[in-house]
């Protein structure tokens, strides 16, 4: 595409000759001869057209055939650049250069320099030089007020060391005359000062006077217009041509003055005046080249109603200014395009068709601009090759798309505005990208992007249309990270991960998956999430100024979070909170999945996270919808929810029952109650006074409707909530009919009792002032609401507790069944009935008289009366009932010290004496039983002779019929564990022969089920095989033909049931066979089954042969 031997970079010079025309300037240059040939001096001919379009070019063209024209032959053209004297005086300086340049066209010099008049002819001529004496010898006053007042550092100099000099002058004063005399030491010290003080008094002095003296130099001579009228410019300038024409043979001049548009508006005035005044003469003749456009609104600026006469105006000026013009139209865009193709091949390093492309799309219509662009595209170029070698950038990353760095370029150096719009938005090429092909559907965001293309106030109306145009055709230039090329680096992560930009897209795009699948990779393999942090953290700040890229972004974070460990969560979530906390991005909440963002809000920093809960609060319902996903993750996710979000969610949901929405707001208070830990966080008591307001009245007054609604979250409520909720209720009850208040009664008591018993002490004491006139006579539909009193009656006042146990003891004193149920109430709910020895003794009188309700005393009395009165009044009355000649009274006493032995310690051994003796006495089985329990709570306190005489009493029962046999096993289950080895040895041996008796008895077919369990407990404290001849027996029943299958079922089971089978088990195996061989019963048989699994586990049995059984002889 181009030589070695190419330029680096390409000159910005204007052609001189026809060879470097590429354009057919030559045209132009024709036309313009022609008309030199055929003007009369003091025309002036403007070349038009627009910045770049070579009319500098055209006037180089133009002199160049004027100087081999003969027709010009006595003619000399000179040039003017105006923009190069724009910050002098103009006119001044055109007569100057013009000067210059005609001496140095002509090679005339005066005093060495190229030049007609000369320099300082004319400014001699300009300017007056003169000294000014009046200002050179001012007065002794004048120069010491100038001293004083010009110098700041002489001024405080003179004035300290004038206080110094004037101190000293006293003190010396002073000491002459005998008034003040210090010692020689100080008045030495005094005049050192003195002599140094002196020193930067002079010096001071010295700077002053030098300082004048180089002032004076400077300004010698001010320099003063002395003739500041045309007149002057206008002579010297036909002085300069009378010698012009008599040094040379040139007799006629055309001056071109170049870059005219380009100055300042003043300038552009004056010159253009100055070539129609002083400069209009026959024997010049002036070109113009510049943008008629631009010069037209540099007229328009500067005037104010001061240049112009009546009736004429800035277009008027410029047509009489111009007797003749040629105007160069916009160049063909294949010229463009050829012209570009042709600096490229002058390259060293030139660029292929795409980047010519996008410069020639910028500079259509001008030629000298695509030189400049090339250039700063080889300059970005050359920086950014330096940038990757340095490992500072991958390589290829910039210069693998010059296409798009000569876009950036492009938009950089012609649209600034733009450009410091896309350092703040790096996106946004891509979103005019979707603009240009209509893809932007926010209309808000739509016109956003359209007022780029609006005219400023500054009138830039062709600048941003060129802008659209630029962009529109260049649209297809692109780069997934424009923002490397706006500021020539990339982040780090870059540089580590090993496709860090196709994360990016991954992320960007939404491509959960992909996203989700390297990140668990990363994980899997311990990696460093700190180049993706950092890449997530880059995605983020630079999609920002986007919100519908950023939203994509941040919810495909929330899709993948469940991927990150925990610090990773921590890192992401704060980083997402910085754009979600902001005001103009709290709306992301709305659309966002709450399922998802919730899990990060809860990682997010605490300040942060109360803050988005709050605003999701907002959002969870308003005067007529509930947002039931919301609500759902509110719900999920309570444990974590911080307290503050309560508040806003607890006002959002109460909105739905202000506005008459209370299936919407049941359906919330559903989704809350279907969690504990909701429960516990949003149960508020403002949310369940709205469900309290749900209450009333249905079914004709019979019962409450919507009650539940409360209900279900009390465990959860507040005080305060319970007692708005009971009072509710009570209020409810009292709009109630007569008729109707048993239902209601019901309704209420069942509540009151559900609910928990922590009330308000104002409620409480409301609730005993309705129900406690009820205490004394109650019917049965009323005993319930005053069991609501011993529920709540910790809540109660201390009057309220005195009043309502003294009235309850007025029942207990009659001895009713209500009494009754007052002590069983009190029992259950703990209140302190019996506290006072009246209270007790009025307890305990009715005993052992009513002794068809001995739980009451065993189980309710007793455990009322507090352990402070035992000593002088339970235990006695124990004694009493105990000594009682009656059984079904004394064993009263025996089941209260049963009951609790420790409380009658004092008394124990009178009670064990008593019990065995009526145990000796007494023919009632269920009374042995009770005396026995009795002496066996306490069988470890007993002495050696009452054990004995204990296990003595037992083991008769064991000798007597079925039913003290079954009490002598209850006895036994309530003793066992405090018994001795020696103990259980000597009852099994009792036991083993009442059962070896009743194996023989021919009249008992099977051995009482009680004493084989015991025996079975015993066997390894019986003698090694003791029980052998027992099992035999026992084994022989099973095929005993006069034994039936179902005693022959119980026996398998007391056999499978021997831990020890005293090494019978192949005996006992052969009579199981021998039985299945006998009895075809299919009952038999299953149990049989059930009972062999159990003997596999026995050490010493034979599993073959329990196989075999199975196999040959069990019917399944």
């Amino acid at each position: 595409m181009t030589g070695d031997d190419g330029r680096v970079f390409l000159s910005d010079e204007p052609i001189e000759s026809t060879n470097q025309d590429r354009f057919e300037h030559q045209e132009y240059v024709d036309a313009l001869e022609q008309i030199l040939e055929n003007a009369e001096p003091r025309w002036n001919i403007g070349v038009f057209g627009k910045w770049g379009t070579g009319k500098s070019s055209i006037i180089n063209l133009l002199f160049d055939r004027l100087s081999d024209n003969p027709k010009f032959e006595n003619t000399v053209c000179v040039e003017f650049d105006a923009w190069t004297h724009a910050e002098d005086s103009i006119r001044t300086d055109l007569l100057l250069g013009i000067d210059h340049e005609l001496g140095q066209k002509t090679d005339t010099k005066i005093d060495s320099e190229y030049g007609i008049l000369g320099e300082d002819h004319i400014t001699e001529e300009l300017y007056d030089i003169t000294e000014d004496n009046s200002s050179d010898n001012p007065d002794l006053r004048e120069y010491a007020q100038q001293l004083l007042t010009q110098s700041k550092f002489v001024t405080a100099t003179v004035a300290i060391t004038a206080v110094i000099l004037i101190a000293g002058v006293v003190i010396n004063a002073l000491n002459a005359f005998g008034i003040f005399t210090p010692g020689q030491d100080l008045m030495g010290t005094a005049n050192s000062i003195l002599q140094i003080a002196i020193l930067p008094l002079f010096l001071s002095l010295f700077i002053f006077m030098a300082k004048q003296v180089e002032d004076a130099t400077s300004t010698l001579r001010q320099r003063y217009p002395r003739n500041d009228w045309s007149g002057a410019y206008e002579q010297l300038f036909e002085e300069m041509l009378d010698e012009l024409m008599e040094k040379t043979e040139y007799e006629q001049v055309i001056i071109s003055v170049d870059n005219l548009d380009r100055c300042e508006s003043d300038t552009v005035y004056d010159v253009l005046v100055s070539l129609k005044t002083f400069m209009g003469n026959d024997r010049c003749l002036y070109i113009i080249p510049c943008d008629d456009e631009a010069l037209l609104s540099h007229i328009q600026s500067i005037d104010r109603g001061e240049y112009f006469e009546e009736n004429e105006n800035e277009q008027e000026f410029l047509r009489k200014l111009f007797q003749a013009h040629v105007r160069i139209p916009p160049f063909t865009s294949d010229a463009i395009s050829d012209y570009a193709a042709e600096l490229n091949g002058q390259l060293k390093h030139g660029y292929d068709e795409e980047v010519l492309s996008v410069i020639t799309k910028a500079y259509v219509r001008n030629p000298r601009r695509i030189k400049q662009a090339l250039n700063r595209l080889t300059t970005l170029r050359m920086l950014a090759e330096e940038i990757e070698d340095t490992q500072r950038m991958r390589e290829g990353v910039i210069t693998g798309n010059l296409p798009f760095l000569a876009k950036m370029s492009i938009l950089q150096e012609d649209f600034p505005e733009f450009y410091r719009s896309l350092q703040t938005n790096p996106r946004l090429l891509e979103e005019f990208n979707d603009y240009f092909a209509g893809r932007v559907m926010d209309p808000e965001r739509k016109e956003e992007l359209a007022s780029h293309f609006e005219p400023t106030e500054d009138g830039n109306g062709k600048s941003v249309e060129g802008l659209r145009e630029f962009l529109s055709s260049t649209r297809y230039i692109t780069d997934n990270n424009p923002r490397r090329f706006i500021y020539l680096s990339e982040p780090p992560y870059t540089l580590t991960l090993e496709d860090g930009d196709r994360f990016v897209e991954d992320l960007r795009a939404r491509q959960v998956d992909k996203v989700r699948d390297e990140l668990d990779a990363l994980f899997e393999d311990e990696g460093d999430f700190g180049p993706y942090r950092e890449a997530i953290d880059d995605t983020l700040d630079e999609w920002s100024h986007l919100d519908s890229e950023l939203f994509n972004i941040i919810e495909g974070l929330m899709e993948v979070f469940d991927a990150l460990d925990d610090d990773a969560q921590t890192q992401v979530s704060r980083m997402v909170s910085e754009y979600l906390v902001s005001v103009d991005r709290r709306h992301f909440l709305e659309d966002l999945d709450p399922s998802i963002s919730f899990p990060m809000i809860l990682k997010m920093q605490p300040r942060d996270s109360r803050l988005l809960f709050g605003a999701y609060g907002e959002l969870a319902a308003d005067s007529e919808t509930l947002q039931e996903n919301i609500l759902d993750a509110f719900v999920k996710h309570a444990e974590g929810i911080p307290e503050s979000a309560n508040r806003s969610l607890t006002e959002s949901l109460v909105q739905l029952r202000e506005n008459q929405q209370e299936d919407v707001f049941k359906t919330a208070l559903d989704k809350i109650h279907s969690s504990a830990a909701a429960r516990d966080k949003f149960a508020t008591t403002k949310l369940l006074t709205e469900a309290i307001k749900l209450i009333e009245l249905g079914n004709n007054e019979r019962q409450f409707e919507n009650e539940d609604y409360y209900q279900k979250f009390d465990s959860d409520a507040s005080t305060e909530a319970r007692g708005t909720f009971i009072e509710k209720l009570l209020d409810l009850r009292n709009e109630v009919e007569d008729n109707n208040i048993n239902h209601i009664n019901d309704s209420i008591s069942n509540i009151l009792l559900k609910i928990e018993s922590d009330l308000p002490r104002q409620t409480a004491s409301h609730l005993y002032n309705e129900f406690h006139g009820m205490v004394n006579a109650p019917s049965n539909n009323e005993k319930n609401l005053v069991e609501t009193l011993f529920y709540h009656y910790d809540t109660l006042s201390s009057s309220d507790q005195n009043r309502f146990r003294q009235e309850c003891m007025k029942q207990i004193q009659n001895w009713g069944g209500t009494g009754q149920q007052y002590l069983k109430w009190a029992q259950q709910y703990d209140v302190p009935l019996l506290d006072s020895e009246d209270a007790v003794t009025t307890a305990l009188d009715p005993f052992p008289d009513q002794n068809t309700n001995t739980g009451l005393l065993t189980n309710t009395v007793l455990s009322l009366i507090p352990k402070e009165f035992d000593e002088e009044l339970t235990s006695p009355k124990l004694i009493e009932i105990l000594d009682n000649n009656d059984d079904s009274r004394a064993q009263l006493g025996a089941e209260m010290f049963s009951t609790a032995p420790k409380r009658f310690e004092s008394v124990q051994d009178k009670v064990v004496s008593t019990c065995l003796k009526k145990v000796n006495k007494t023919n009632d089985t269920s009374s042995k039983q009770i005396y026995l329990t009795a002496v066996a709570e306490v069988f470890t306190d007993l002495s050696d002779s009452d054990q004995e005489l204990f296990l003595s009493r037992l083991t008769d029962l064991a000798r007597g019929n079925n039913k003290d046999k079954q009490a002598f096993y209850r006895v036994w289950n309530e003793v066992k564990s405090n018994l001795t080895s020696n103990h259980r040895r000597k009852v099994g041996q009792n036991v083993l022969s009442i059962l070896e008796d009743e194996v023989s008895d021919q009249n008992q077919q099977v051995p009482t089920d009680d004493l084989v369990k015991v025996l079975q407990s015993v066997t390894d404290n019986l003698a090694t095989n003791a029980h052998e001849e027992f099992i035999q027996r026992l084994s022989d029943e099973l095929t005993d033909g006069n034994v039936g299958w179902q005693q022959k079922q119980d026996i398998v089971g007391q056999l499978a049931a021997f831990d020890d089978l005293a090494g019978q088990e192949d005996l006992v195996l052969t009579r199981i066979e021998g039985m299945l061989k006998q009895n075809s019963q299919n009952q038999l048989h299953q149990t049989t089954k059930k009972k062999l699994a159990t003997l596999e586990g026995h050490d010493g049995i034979d599993e073959t042969k329990i196989e075999e059984i199975r196999e040959h002889h069990l019917k399944l």
